[in-house]
């Protein structure tokens, strides 16, 4: 993440996503994938400090010999302050 200070009054929103698949090479069929999504949001509180937030969602689903398990959920929010 970069160390973006927004201007005074200013705001945003933002949205990430990641997401990987791994398989193995061995003599068992199987493999994990797992994606991530982040939205957030700042606010420039003054020309030198922007406060914001940001909620994660989270799913990674693992697969044996045709066999699938799956989880999905929200993660931990959290804010952040930025500072310049």
């Amino acid at each position: 993440q970069s160390a973006f200070v927004a201007k005074q009054g200013a705001y945003g929103f933002a949205v990430q996503a990641i997401g990987q698949r791994i398989s193995s090479d061995e003599g068992v069929d199987e493999s994990l994938t797992a994606s991530a999504m982040a939205l957030s949001a700042y606010y420039g509180v003054t020309s030198r400090l922007s406060l914001g937030a940001y909620v994660p969602y989270a799913r990674a689903s693992v697969e044996i010999d045709g066999n699938s398990e799956s989880e999905n959920g929200m993660g931990d929010a959290g804010i952040f302050a930025r500072f310049a």
